[in-house]
């Protein structure tokens, strides 16, 4: 996850994420999309424990779920796991509240979840 976070309705596009994970991990750091390892969840390795136990922001190529893409109104978030090697859609955890909209018990990959006047990182990946 990217050191400093990002409030969601300055993500311009796409691009604008994949250019930030890149200034921030190097050129083969790219923006997590929700398609990375078949979707859903992703496994690998974190370089540190920054975002641990936090949800970050992601995209999806075949919804309107970013803040860029809804409106600034919600943009769409995954969870980072405590002493886990992975992310995903699941649990709730950080989407609890009026102000959230979370899709049956976890993010919400149609509309987006989390209000996009929050800062969260964004989540990256290599390769």
């Amino acid at each position: 996850m990217t050191p400093e976070c990002v409030i969601g309705s300055e993500i311009e596009s796409v691009l604008w994420g994949h250019e930030r994970c890149a200034a921030a991990f190097g050129e083969d750091w790219r923006w997590l999309s929700h398609h990375e390892q078949s979707g859903w969840s992703v496994d690998g390795v974190w370089i540190d424990a920054v975002g641990e136990g936090e949800r970050g922001w992601a995209h999806i190529k075949d919804q309107d779920a970013e803040c860029f893409s809804t409106m600034n109104q919600y943009g769409f978030t995954w969870y980072r796991g405590v002493g886990t090697c992975g992310a995903g859609c699941s649990p709730v955890d950080g989407l609890e509240g009026d102000e959230f909209k979370p899709n049956a018990g976890q993010c919400n990959s149609y509309t987006g979840d989390t209000p996009c006047d929050l800062c969260r990182r964004l989540i990256c990946v290599s390769g």
